[in-house]
Parts: C-alpha cells; structure tokens; sequence
C-alpha cells in the first residue's frame, strides 16, 4: 500500500466497490484506481519458510533446528505474520531462561497452534502414517487439555477415511467417483 493512501480510504474503498460488486477483479480495478498499491502475498514452500524463520531466529540470536521449525509450521500455520509473533514470542521465552536455542518442548509450551493445526494436526499425522508425528500431536492436545475421545475421534475418522479410499481403490474405483462418494475432497485420495 502506498504512503499517500490512508488506511481509512482504503478501507471505504473496498467497503462501497465489494457493496456493489462482489468480484476479486473488481475489486482489484477499483483499489488501483483509488491508488492503492496492491502487493501480493503468495504462500511460501515450507523449505522456504524454515529458511527465513532460521534467519529470525539469528537476527535474535538464537538458534533453532530444522526439526524445531518445522514443527513449529505445523503448528502455527504459515502465515508470516503469525509466525513472526509467534517467534518473537519463543525468542523472548529462551532469553528470558537464559538460552540460546529452541527445543521442541519449549516451542509446543509457548507457541499457540493455529485453527488449522488443532483441527488437523492428528488427521494429517494418521495420514502421513507418520507415528512420531501423531505422538507429537497427541502431545500437543494433551498439553492443551483437549479431551482425549475428540483425539481419538480424530484418529479414528483418519483412518476410517484411509481404510475407504484403500478398499475403493482395490475394487479399481477411479478418484473421480471416490471424490463423488465420499464427499472427500482430491487431497485425501492422493495418499
């Protein structure tokens, strides 16, 4: 956003044009010509993004391992901006114990998991078949005092979900018609 544009005109301009028409294109035009400068967020690669938290945690002088960080990930999600407070808040937590590296037990006791992370992080263990993985989630709910049937719920409808797509697809059952019966999404099909 460029500096001669106020927050609050931005913001009256997105309100009136999203009022009207509800398009992204639209919308696009309508900040442009109201002379907002529109810069692109695109998702970074995980590897991309254990580069630069690596380079944050530096800049701090701490350090952190690829492991660390990359369970950090999927524990927080990968927006930037909540990674970025997230590390702040670690690097915080290790100067203030008098450390200067993260450990996996310190991350998972001071971070907070993302929406996402809470919903899926048992899910995508089971279906990574990934059992440190899941223990490390397990982990993490423990920690966060989530009740152990809605763990084992989670669980069981992963592997309930693998144990469909395995069977269909040994029937020969093409990804189209799983999608369709199940009302799963393609993701899930490709494990």
């Amino acid at each position: 956003v460029t500096e001669s544009v106020s927050g609050e005109k931005i913001s009256i301009a997105w309100y009136r044009h999203v009022q009207r028409e509800r398009t992204m294109a639209q919308l696009k035009e309508a900040l442009e010509a109201a002379g907002v400068n529109i810069v692109p967020f695109a998702m970074q690669s995980e590897q991309k993004l254990i580069t630069w938290c690596a380079r944050h945690f530096a800049s701090e002088g701490i350090s952190a391992d690829t492991a660390v960080i990359s369970a950090m990930l999927r524990r927080c999600g990968c927006s930037m901006a909540a990674l970025s407070g997230e590390m702040r808040k670690l690097c915080f937590y290790e100067k203030a114990h008098g450390r200067t590296a993260v450990s996996m037990e310190d991350m998972v006791l001071v971070t907070a998991p993302s929406e996402e992370a809470k919903e899926f992080g048992v899910q995508s263990a089971v279906r990574a078949r990934d059992a440190a993985a899941l223990l490390r989630e397990c982990a993490v709910a423990k920690h966060a005092k989530e009740e152990p049937i809605s763990v084992f719920f989670q669980i069981s409808s992963a592997l309930s979900e693998l144990w469909r797509v395995s069977s269909a697809r040994a029937d020969g059952m093409p990804r189209e018609e799983m999608m369709r019966l199940f009302k799963m999404k393609e993701y899930p099909l490709k494990l």
